[in-house]
């Protein structure tokens, strides 16, 4: 018999490559510290947000403004009772709040750095005091034009005071039947605590030296019982309502009532001094 075949001869298997361990080990260690310096971070940004806390009232630490005009201070806050004070004396400089001190008009006459210190009550504690700074300047100089030929024309006097008398006075006059149509912000310059406060400081005394003289009154008010100088007011022509009146004595304003609290702030300082 023959013998059977011998059978193939295979080739040994090649040997498993060994691991190298230490690019795995770099590997893992470099994520343990990320995540490490990862957790860090973000317990010193909590460590700090805590220990830092922002301030509890925000308002601008420097102002511009010109002398006699209004210039417009807003105040970032939660805290309460608003209080506003001042390094200055109180009569070389006003201010006026509205909504509870958030929002605030100041105006003095004279150049000069006016000092303002705003307190609140924040969590049951009073915060502050705040700074504001108003540095007040005078305008630049104006380049000085051509000089006109000839003499220069008379300016034509102003017009005339719409209600005689020394002193500011103060007439608004609305209409019942559309008051409910009126934007808020004009609703709000007839009924404003801040603009009637103003009023009581600064228009002229009645004839008993006690009563202020401004009034706010409906187009259809009896005046029987006032003094003539208001009825003679009541009765001058208005070209539309609500309407206007103020008069310092020499001169004045007759027109439609200002839309914005801002706006007839600016008119009443305008004609508060003669």
């Amino acid at each position: 018999m023959a013998e059977p075949p011998n059978p193939p001869t295979l080739p040994a298997p090649a040997p498993a490559p060994a691991t190298n361990w230490v690019p795995l080990a770099v590997a893992a260690l470099a994520g343990v510290l990320l995540t490490a310096l990862l957790a860090g971070g973000g317990w010193l940004w909590w460590w700090w947000a805590h220990t830092n806390p922002p301030p509890d009232i925000v308002l601008p630490s420097a102002v511009a403004a010109l002398p006699g005009r209004i210039v417009e201070i807003d105040v970032q806050t939660t805290a309460t009772d608003l209080q506003w004070d001042s390094k200055n004396d109180p009569g070389e400089w006003d201010l006026v709040l509205i909504e509870a001190g958030r929002k605030n008009f100041f105006v003095a006459p004279n150049p000069g750095v006016y000092t303002l210190l705003l307190r609140g009550i924040h969590g049951g504690k009073i915060v502050g005091p705040f700074t504001c700074t108003i540095t007040v300047g005078t305008p630049g100089p104006v380049p000085p034009g051509p000089t006109p030929p000839g003499p220069t024309p008379p300016v034509p006097p102003g017009p005339p005071a719409p209600i005689p008398g020394d002193g500011l006075r103060v007439l608004m006059v609305y209409d019942t039947a559309t008051l409910g149509k009126l934007p808020v912000a004009q609703r709000d310059v007839l009924y404003s605590e801040t603009i009637r406060g103003w009023l009581r400081d600064h228009v002229a005394k009645g004839p008993d030296g006690k009563s202020t003289e401004w009034r706010v009154l409906p187009s259809n008010e009896d005046l029987s019982a006032e003094s003539p100088t208001w009825q003679n007011a009541f009765k001058r022509p208005r070209a539309s309502l609500p309407w206007l009146i103020i008069s310092n004595g020499k001169t004045g304003y007759e027109g439609p009532l200002p839309g914005t609290m801002a706006d007839m702030m600016s008119l009443l300082q305008k004609y508060a001094t003669p």
